[in-house]
């Protein structure tokens, strides 16, 4: 025990109360300490009241260690909820950004739909036309074709506007 003021300093250096959970087994743990070290048995040392201060040092110092730990678990909590948020963020944004790429998937399939139907119902068109315009002398022909052309552009053009 030399190197301690007390035998309190000695009990608390040599046994880690973190590593225990009852007063009384670290008590006891001490006392086997003393004996098998050559030393005199702890009644024989302590009287009433060095047992009751050796308690409550245990009791402060097990306070501290739980009030440390209270607030070692509360900082884990926080990190915890700060993780939760983060996760929450990104999985929002995944969402986002699935939702993004549908919406453009839906409309490059519309653009697809329109596109189609734009060459269906331009082949039908010229067919038709190709019908009318057969026996017109060309110079006619020449002069509705280009009417055809800049209706059909003024079409487009009103559709640009919308």
């Amino acid at each position: 025990m030399s190197g301690y003021d007390s035998i309190s300093d000695y009990a608390f250096n040599k046994f880690d109360i973190e590593k225990y959970n009852d007063y009384e087994i670290w008590l006891n743990d001490l006392e086997n300490d003393f004996l098998e070290n050559g030393r005199a048995p702890l009644d024989e040392i302590f009287d009433d009241q060095d047992y009751i201060d050796l308690e409550n040092e245990w009791n402060r110092r097990k306070q501290i260690d739980v009030s440390e730990k209270l607030e070692d678990l509360k900082e884990e909590e926080e990190i915890k909820e700060e993780i939760e948020e983060i996760e929450e963020r990104e999985i929002k944004k995944e969402i986002q950004k699935e939702r993004r790429k549908e919406r453009r998937k839906e409309i490059k399939e519309k653009e697809e739909i329109v596109f189609e139907k734009f060459v269906s119902i331009n082949e039908r068109w010229e067919k038709e036309i190709e019908k009318l315009v057969k026996d017109l002398p060309p110079k006619t022909r020449k002069k509705l074709l280009t009417k055809l052309k800049n209706k059909i552009s003024g079409l487009f053009k009103g559709l640009f506007k919308r």
